[in-house]
Protein backbone atom coordinates (compact mmCIF):
# COMPACT_ATOMS: atom_id res chain seq x y z
CA UNK A 1 0.00 0.00 0.00
CA UNK A 2 2.63 2.12 0.94
CA UNK A 3 4.67 1.58 -2.60
CA UNK A 4 0.96 2.40 -4.37
CA UNK A 5 1.01 5.59 -2.61
CA UNK A 6 4.41 6.31 -3.49
CA UNK A 7 4.15 5.82 -6.88
CA UNK A 8 0.97 7.83 -6.95
CA UNK A 9 0.51 10.59 -9.48
CA UNK A 10 -0.46 13.00 -6.84
CA UNK A 11 2.45 12.16 -4.66
CA UNK A 12 4.43 12.32 -7.85
CA UNK A 13 3.58 15.54 -8.83
CA UNK A 14 3.79 16.90 -5.29
CA UNK A 15 7.43 16.23 -5.05
CA UNK A 16 8.01 17.65 -8.07
CA UNK A 17 6.82 20.85 -7.53
CA UNK A 18 7.78 20.71 -3.89
CA UNK A 19 11.25 20.43 -4.76
CA UNK A 20 10.87 23.16 -7.52
CA UNK A 21 9.47 25.35 -4.56
CA UNK A 22 11.98 25.03 -2.79
CA UNK A 23 14.69 25.74 -5.13
CA UNK A 24 12.51 28.98 -6.18
CA UNK A 25 12.13 29.98 -3.14
CA UNK A 26 15.51 29.53 -1.81
CA UNK A 27 16.94 32.08 -4.74
CA UNK A 28 15.03 35.41 -3.82
CA UNK A 29 15.34 34.06 0.25
CA UNK A 30 19.19 34.03 -0.14
CA UNK A 31 19.41 37.40 -2.62
CA UNK A 32 17.54 39.01 0.05
CA UNK A 33 20.89 39.96 2.38
CA UNK A 34 22.26 41.16 -0.95
CA UNK A 35 19.23 43.26 -1.51
CA UNK A 36 18.71 44.70 1.60
CA UNK A 37 22.42 46.26 1.22
CA UNK A 38 22.64 46.81 -2.77
CA UNK A 39 19.21 48.89 -2.69
CA UNK A 40 17.80 51.22 -0.04
CA UNK A 41 14.69 51.20 1.41
CA UNK A 42 13.11 53.94 -0.71
CA UNK A 43 13.66 51.14 -3.41
CA UNK A 44 12.61 48.29 -2.01
CA UNK A 45 9.11 50.21 -0.89
CA UNK A 46 8.92 51.86 -4.58
CA UNK A 47 8.92 47.99 -5.95
CA UNK A 48 6.92 47.04 -3.21
CA UNK A 49 4.39 49.15 -4.36
CA UNK A 50 4.39 48.17 -7.84
CA UNK A 51 4.33 44.47 -7.15
CA UNK A 52 1.27 44.77 -5.10
CA UNK A 53 -0.51 46.96 -7.84
CA UNK A 54 0.46 44.11 -10.30
CA UNK A 55 -0.51 41.21 -7.79
CA UNK A 56 -3.59 42.66 -7.52
CA UNK A 57 -4.89 42.91 -10.97
CA UNK A 58 -3.19 39.77 -11.96
CA UNK A 59 -5.80 37.58 -10.82
CA UNK A 60 -8.31 39.02 -13.19
CA UNK A 61 -5.89 39.50 -16.38
CA UNK A 62 -7.26 36.27 -18.06
CA UNK A 63 -10.45 36.26 -16.58
CA UNK A 64 -10.28 33.05 -14.56
CA UNK A 65 -10.77 31.20 -17.18
CA UNK A 66 -7.36 29.62 -16.63
CA UNK A 67 -8.50 28.02 -13.78
CA UNK A 68 -11.06 26.23 -15.91
CA UNK A 69 -8.21 24.76 -17.91
CA UNK A 70 -8.02 21.56 -16.16
CA UNK A 71 -12.08 20.84 -16.36
CA UNK A 72 -12.95 19.70 -19.65
CA UNK A 73 -13.28 16.22 -21.07
CA UNK A 74 -11.51 17.30 -24.28
CA UNK A 75 -7.90 18.17 -24.65
CA UNK A 76 -8.94 20.62 -27.59
CA UNK A 77 -11.42 22.59 -25.35
CA UNK A 78 -8.92 23.01 -22.31
CA UNK A 79 -6.28 24.18 -25.35
CA UNK A 80 -8.87 26.92 -26.54
CA UNK A 81 -9.74 27.89 -23.13
CA UNK A 82 -6.15 28.81 -23.12
CA UNK A 83 -6.59 30.64 -26.08
CA UNK A 84 -9.48 32.47 -24.85
CA UNK A 85 -6.84 33.40 -21.70
CA UNK A 86 -4.61 34.66 -23.43
CA UNK A 87 -7.26 37.18 -25.63
CA UNK A 88 -8.10 38.24 -21.66
CA UNK A 89 -4.84 39.15 -21.41
CA UNK A 90 -4.01 40.95 -23.61
CA UNK A 91 -7.19 42.71 -23.38
CA UNK A 92 -6.76 43.36 -19.45
CA UNK A 93 -2.72 45.01 -20.59
CA UNK A 94 -4.42 47.09 -22.88
CA UNK A 95 -6.66 49.01 -20.93
CA UNK A 96 -4.22 49.22 -18.34
CA UNK A 97 -1.73 51.12 -20.05
CA UNK A 98 -4.87 53.24 -21.17
CA UNK A 99 -5.49 53.79 -17.75
CA UNK A 100 -1.94 54.31 -17.01
CA UNK A 101 -0.99 57.30 -19.74
CA UNK A 102 -4.58 59.17 -18.52
CA UNK A 103 -4.16 58.94 -14.43
CA UNK A 104 -0.47 57.91 -13.98
CA UNK A 105 0.46 61.24 -12.11
CA UNK A 106 -3.03 60.91 -9.69
CA UNK A 107 -1.84 57.29 -8.80
CA UNK A 108 1.50 58.50 -8.05
CA UNK A 109 -0.19 61.26 -5.78
CA UNK A 110 -2.45 59.11 -4.27
CA UNK A 111 0.44 56.71 -2.99
CA UNK A 112 2.28 59.79 -1.66
CA UNK A 113 5.36 57.87 -3.89
CA UNK A 114 6.35 60.28 -6.65
CA UNK A 115 9.09 57.78 -7.62
CA UNK A 116 6.55 55.28 -8.79
CA UNK A 117 4.87 57.62 -11.43
CA UNK A 118 8.07 56.66 -14.16
CA UNK A 119 7.77 52.51 -13.57
CA UNK A 120 3.98 52.67 -13.83
CA UNK A 121 3.83 52.05 -17.84
CA UNK A 122 5.63 48.97 -17.22
CA UNK A 123 2.59 47.18 -15.48
CA UNK A 124 0.84 45.77 -18.42
CA UNK A 125 3.66 44.46 -19.50
CA UNK A 126 3.83 42.40 -15.92
CA UNK A 127 0.30 41.96 -16.46
CA UNK A 128 -0.03 40.38 -19.84
CA UNK A 129 2.91 38.01 -18.70
CA UNK A 130 1.39 37.10 -15.34
CA UNK A 131 -1.81 36.18 -17.36
CA UNK A 132 -0.42 33.49 -20.08
CA UNK A 133 1.43 32.20 -18.20
CA UNK A 134 -0.59 31.20 -15.77
CA UNK A 135 -3.57 29.66 -18.58
CA UNK A 136 -0.33 27.52 -20.00
CA UNK A 137 0.72 26.46 -16.63
CA UNK A 138 -2.23 25.36 -15.76
CA UNK A 139 -2.34 23.44 -19.37
CA UNK A 140 1.22 21.96 -18.13
CA UNK A 141 -0.59 20.87 -15.08
CA UNK A 142 -3.45 19.34 -16.86
CA UNK A 143 -1.16 17.23 -18.59
CA UNK A 144 1.03 16.52 -15.36
CA UNK A 145 3.94 18.15 -16.71
CA UNK A 146 4.43 18.89 -13.15
CA UNK A 147 8.36 18.82 -13.60
CA UNK A 148 8.58 21.11 -16.36
CA UNK A 149 5.83 23.73 -14.05
CA UNK A 150 8.59 23.49 -11.14
CA UNK A 151 11.76 23.99 -13.56
CA UNK A 152 9.93 27.73 -15.01
CA UNK A 153 9.14 28.54 -11.58
CA UNK A 154 12.99 27.99 -10.94
CA UNK A 155 14.28 29.43 -14.43
CA UNK A 156 12.16 32.85 -13.49
CA UNK A 157 13.70 33.32 -9.99
CA UNK A 158 17.39 32.54 -11.88
CA UNK A 159 16.82 35.24 -14.04
CA UNK A 160 15.00 37.54 -12.04
CA UNK A 161 18.16 36.62 -9.46
CA UNK A 162 21.12 37.06 -11.70
CA UNK A 163 19.64 40.24 -13.01
CA UNK A 164 19.06 42.10 -9.20
CA UNK A 165 22.48 40.93 -8.78
CA UNK A 166 23.35 42.89 -11.80
CA UNK A 167 21.72 45.90 -11.05
CA UNK A 168 22.38 45.65 -7.81
CA UNK A 169 25.98 46.42 -7.91
CA UNK A 170 24.67 48.82 -11.05
CA UNK A 171 22.24 51.01 -11.58
CA UNK A 172 20.22 50.26 -8.80
CA UNK A 173 16.96 52.14 -8.27
CA UNK A 174 14.46 50.37 -10.04
CA UNK A 175 16.56 47.53 -11.48
CA UNK A 176 14.17 45.38 -8.84
CA UNK A 177 10.90 46.18 -11.10
CA UNK A 178 13.21 45.67 -14.47
CA UNK A 179 14.59 42.28 -12.75
CA UNK A 180 11.14 41.09 -12.08
CA UNK A 181 9.81 41.34 -15.74
CA UNK A 182 12.43 39.97 -16.62
CA UNK A 183 11.93 36.93 -14.53
CA UNK A 184 8.15 36.46 -15.96
CA UNK A 185 9.13 37.07 -19.42
CA UNK A 186 11.69 34.18 -19.52
CA UNK A 187 8.86 31.84 -17.08
CA UNK A 188 6.35 32.65 -20.45
CA UNK A 189 9.20 31.81 -22.91
CA UNK A 190 10.28 28.22 -21.80
CA UNK A 191 6.41 27.85 -21.22
CA UNK A 192 6.05 28.68 -24.64
CA UNK A 193 8.25 25.72 -25.74
CA UNK A 194 6.80 23.32 -23.19
CA UNK A 195 3.74 23.47 -24.74
CA UNK A 196 4.80 23.70 -28.24
CA UNK A 197 6.73 20.45 -27.56
CA UNK A 198 3.07 18.98 -26.28
CA UNK A 199 1.51 19.55 -29.58
CA UNK A 200 -0.61 22.48 -27.93
CA UNK A 201 -0.55 23.98 -31.57
CA UNK A 202 -2.02 21.91 -33.37
CA UNK A 203 -5.36 22.60 -32.16
CA UNK A 204 -6.54 25.47 -34.38
CA UNK A 205 -7.57 28.92 -33.10
CA UNK A 206 -11.28 29.41 -33.57
CA UNK A 207 -13.27 32.46 -32.69
CA UNK A 208 -16.42 30.03 -32.76
CA UNK A 209 -15.35 27.70 -30.33
CA UNK A 210 -13.58 30.18 -27.51
CA UNK A 211 -17.04 32.25 -27.73
CA UNK A 212 -18.59 28.85 -27.10
CA UNK A 213 -16.61 27.77 -24.09
CA UNK A 214 -16.42 31.57 -22.91
CA UNK A 215 -20.37 31.05 -22.52
CA UNK A 216 -19.79 27.38 -20.87
CA UNK A 217 -17.36 28.36 -18.02
CA UNK A 218 -19.05 32.09 -18.00
CA UNK A 219 -19.02 31.49 -14.21
CA UNK A 220 -15.33 31.86 -13.64
CA UNK A 221 -15.18 35.89 -14.62
CA UNK A 222 -18.48 36.37 -13.29
CA UNK A 223 -18.70 34.47 -9.80
CA UNK A 224 -15.31 34.16 -9.34
CA UNK A 225 -13.39 37.48 -11.34
CA UNK A 226 -14.68 40.53 -9.26
CA UNK A 227 -14.73 37.89 -5.87
CA UNK A 228 -11.01 37.26 -7.07
CA UNK A 229 -10.08 40.75 -7.64
CA UNK A 230 -11.90 41.78 -4.46
CA UNK A 231 -9.42 39.04 -2.60
CA UNK A 232 -6.04 39.98 -4.57
CA UNK A 233 -7.19 43.81 -3.48
CA UNK A 234 -7.41 42.60 -0.05
CA UNK A 235 -3.82 41.27 0.29
CA UNK A 236 -2.28 43.88 -1.16
CA UNK A 237 -4.22 47.25 -0.59
CA UNK A 238 -2.65 47.33 2.99
CA UNK A 239 0.66 48.24 1.62
CA UNK A 240 -1.16 51.16 -0.20
CA UNK A 241 -2.78 52.33 2.81
CA UNK A 242 0.52 52.03 4.55
CA UNK A 243 2.26 54.24 1.99
CA UNK A 244 -0.55 56.68 2.13
CA UNK A 245 -0.38 56.97 6.14
CA UNK A 246 2.75 56.14 6.96
CA UNK A 247 6.61 57.69 6.00
CA UNK A 248 7.92 55.52 3.29
CA UNK A 249 11.07 54.37 5.56
CA UNK A 250 8.00 52.21 6.58
CA UNK A 251 6.75 50.80 2.96
CA UNK A 252 10.03 49.44 2.92
CA UNK A 253 10.14 47.60 5.94
CA UNK A 254 6.87 46.28 5.53
CA UNK A 255 7.61 44.92 1.74
CA UNK A 256 11.06 43.42 2.62
CA UNK A 257 8.96 41.73 5.81
CA UNK A 258 6.30 40.33 3.31
CA UNK A 259 9.19 39.63 0.69
CA UNK A 260 10.50 37.40 3.20
CA UNK A 261 7.25 35.72 5.09
CA UNK A 262 5.27 35.61 1.75
CA UNK A 263 7.97 33.66 -0.03
CA UNK A 264 6.42 30.27 1.60
CA UNK A 265 2.61 31.04 0.54
CA UNK A 266 3.51 31.99 -3.02
CA UNK A 267 5.41 28.79 -4.46
CA UNK A 268 5.01 26.01 -1.93
CA UNK A 269 1.46 26.91 -1.10
CA UNK A 270 0.56 27.49 -4.89
CA UNK A 271 2.37 24.82 -6.45
CA UNK A 272 0.62 22.03 -3.52
CA UNK A 273 -2.87 23.98 -5.20
CA UNK A 274 -2.10 23.32 -8.49
CA UNK A 275 -1.32 19.34 -7.97
CA UNK A 276 -4.60 19.41 -5.43
CA UNK A 277 -6.62 21.41 -7.67
CA UNK A 278 -6.13 18.19 -10.68
CA UNK A 279 -6.21 15.45 -8.43
CA UNK A 280 -9.96 16.86 -6.71
CA UNK A 281 -10.74 17.56 -10.42
CA UNK A 282 -10.55 13.67 -11.33
CA UNK A 283 -12.42 12.64 -7.99
CA UNK A 284 -14.60 15.34 -9.18
CA UNK A 285 -15.12 13.63 -12.07
CA UNK A 286 -15.62 10.29 -10.93
CA UNK A 287 -17.95 11.02 -8.52
CA UNK A 288 -15.38 10.29 -5.29
CA UNK A 289 -15.01 11.80 -1.98
CA UNK A 290 -12.99 14.71 -1.28
CA UNK A 291 -12.76 15.33 2.72
CA UNK A 292 -9.94 12.92 3.59
CA UNK A 293 -7.39 14.38 1.00
CA UNK A 294 -8.62 17.46 2.53
CA UNK A 295 -7.89 16.51 6.23
CA UNK A 296 -4.57 15.28 5.23
CA UNK A 297 -3.51 18.23 3.13
CA UNK A 298 -4.81 20.50 5.78
CA UNK A 299 -2.53 18.39 8.32
CA UNK A 300 0.44 18.36 6.02
CA UNK A 301 0.68 22.14 5.65
CA UNK A 302 0.33 22.89 9.10
CA UNK A 303 3.60 21.00 9.99
CA UNK A 304 5.60 22.80 6.82
CA UNK A 305 4.05 25.96 8.58
CA UNK A 306 4.94 25.37 12.32
CA UNK A 307 8.78 24.72 10.42
CA UNK A 308 8.72 28.65 9.57
CA UNK A 309 6.18 30.19 12.18
CA UNK A 310 8.12 29.54 15.31
CA UNK A 311 11.45 31.39 14.85
CA UNK A 312 10.08 34.14 13.14
CA UNK A 313 7.61 34.24 16.01
CA UNK A 314 10.43 34.42 19.13
CA UNK A 315 13.38 35.53 17.31
CA UNK A 316 11.96 37.92 14.00
CA UNK A 317 13.37 41.06 14.99
CA UNK A 318 17.41 39.21 15.66
CA UNK A 319 16.78 37.49 12.46
CA UNK A 320 16.45 40.12 10.18
CA UNK A 321 18.81 42.47 11.98
CA UNK A 322 21.68 39.20 11.34
CA UNK A 323 20.70 38.51 7.98
CA UNK A 324 19.46 41.94 6.29
CA UNK A 325 22.04 43.96 8.10
CA UNK A 326 21.65 46.73 10.72
CA UNK A 327 18.72 48.80 10.89
CA UNK A 328 16.07 46.18 9.40
CA UNK A 329 15.29 44.88 12.93
CA UNK A 330 12.63 47.29 12.37
CA UNK A 331 10.77 44.57 9.67
CA UNK A 332 11.91 42.10 12.10
CA UNK A 333 9.73 43.70 14.49
CA UNK A 334 6.98 43.53 12.12
CA UNK A 335 7.05 39.74 11.08
CA UNK A 336 6.73 39.02 14.41
CA UNK A 337 3.56 40.54 14.64
CA UNK A 338 2.42 38.88 10.91
CA UNK A 339 3.82 35.82 10.82
CA UNK A 340 0.84 34.04 12.98
CA UNK A 341 -1.37 35.00 9.79
CA UNK A 342 0.68 34.31 7.33
CA UNK A 343 1.36 30.66 8.29
CA UNK A 344 -2.91 30.84 8.32
CA UNK A 345 -2.95 31.45 4.71
CA UNK A 346 0.03 29.32 3.68
CA UNK A 347 -1.96 26.35 4.73
CA UNK A 348 -5.41 27.13 3.47
CA UNK A 349 -4.38 28.98 0.34
CA UNK A 350 -3.93 25.31 -1.27
CA UNK A 351 -7.41 24.14 0.07
CA UNK A 352 -9.34 26.30 -1.22
CA UNK A 353 -8.94 24.60 -4.80
CA UNK A 354 -11.60 22.26 -3.68
CA UNK A 355 -13.87 25.04 -3.96
CA UNK A 356 -12.94 24.99 -7.20
CA UNK A 357 -12.82 21.48 -7.98
CA UNK A 358 -16.56 20.29 -6.50
CA UNK A 359 -17.67 23.18 -8.84
CA UNK A 360 -18.45 25.94 -5.57
CA UNK A 361 -16.61 28.72 -6.57
CA UNK A 362 -20.08 30.46 -5.17
CA UNK A 363 -19.04 29.83 -2.02
CA UNK A 364 -15.02 31.21 -2.27
CA UNK A 365 -16.89 34.32 -3.98
CA UNK A 366 -18.65 35.02 -0.63
CA UNK A 367 -15.79 34.50 1.15
CA UNK A 368 -13.36 37.10 -0.77
CA UNK A 369 -15.73 39.96 -0.62
CA UNK A 370 -16.32 39.39 3.32
CA UNK A 371 -12.54 39.18 3.13
CA UNK A 372 -11.96 42.55 0.98
CA UNK A 373 -14.84 44.14 3.39
CA UNK A 374 -12.97 43.65 5.90
CA UNK A 375 -9.79 44.42 5.18
CA UNK A 376 -11.60 47.85 4.14
CA UNK A 377 -11.57 48.74 7.82
CA UNK A 378 -8.14 49.12 7.75
CA UNK A 379 -8.41 52.57 5.84
CA UNK A 380 -10.42 54.57 9.37
CA UNK A 381 -7.77 52.78 11.18
CA UNK A 382 -4.54 53.77 9.33
CA UNK A 383 -6.27 57.22 9.71
CA UNK A 384 -5.89 57.05 13.60
CA UNK A 385 -2.69 58.55 14.96
CA UNK A 386 -1.43 55.08 16.05
CA UNK A 387 1.85 53.80 15.39
CA UNK A 388 2.74 51.18 13.05
CA UNK A 389 2.88 48.50 14.68
CA UNK A 390 -0.61 49.11 16.08
CA UNK A 391 -1.39 48.86 13.30
CA UNK A 392 -0.19 45.52 12.07
CA UNK A 393 -1.50 44.12 15.20
CA UNK A 394 -5.13 45.13 13.60
CA UNK A 395 -4.31 43.99 10.60
CA UNK A 396 -2.79 40.58 11.59
CA UNK A 397 -6.15 39.86 13.73
CA UNK A 398 -8.25 40.41 10.75
CA UNK A 399 -5.95 38.08 8.39
CA UNK A 400 -5.93 35.12 10.91
CA UNK A 401 -9.84 35.44 11.93
CA UNK A 402 -10.26 35.60 8.00
CA UNK A 403 -8.72 32.56 6.85
CA UNK A 404 -9.82 30.55 10.33
CA UNK A 405 -13.40 31.40 8.50
CA UNK A 406 -12.40 30.24 5.28
CA UNK A 407 -11.19 26.47 6.11
CA UNK A 408 -14.30 26.32 8.09
CA UNK A 409 -16.51 27.26 5.31
CA UNK A 410 -14.12 24.73 2.66
CA UNK A 411 -14.24 21.93 5.33
CA UNK A 412 -17.89 21.93 5.80
CA UNK A 413 -18.32 22.13 1.44
CA UNK A 414 -16.53 18.64 1.03
CA UNK A 415 -18.28 17.36 4.08
CA UNK A 416 -21.42 18.39 2.14
CA UNK A 417 -19.79 16.92 -1.28
CA UNK A 418 -19.50 13.45 0.41
CA UNK A 419 -22.70 12.93 1.91
CA UNK A 420 -24.48 13.94 -1.08
CA UNK A 421 -22.06 11.11 -2.67
CA UNK A 422 -23.42 8.44 -0.06
CA UNK A 423 -27.24 9.42 -0.88
CA UNK A 424 -26.81 9.20 -4.29
CA UNK A 425 -24.62 6.13 -3.86
CA UNK A 426 -26.80 4.62 -1.37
Amino acid sequence: MIKRYRSSVFVKGFMSLFAGSAIAQLIPLLLSPFISRAFSVEDIGVYGLYFSIVSTFSVISSGRYEMAVVLPKTNEDSVRLVYLSIVFAFITAFISLVFIVLFGSEISDLLNNSRIQEWLVLIPLSLFSVGVYQAFNFWLIRQKAFMSSSFNKVAQRGFEGASTIFYGLTIKGGGLIISDIIGRYSMLLLAVYQVRKRSFFQVSFSWLEIMRLAKLYKSFPLNFGLSSLANSAGAHLPLLFISIAFQSLTVGYFNLMKYVLSAPVAFISRNIAQVFLERLAEKWRSNQSVTSDFIKLTGLMTSIAFLFVLPILIFGEDIFDLIFGEGWGEAGKYAQVMVVSFGLRFVVSPLSSLLNAINKVNVASYWQWAYFLSILTLVPVSRMDISILDFLIYYTFIESFMYILYWGLIYYQAKIHDENLIEETG
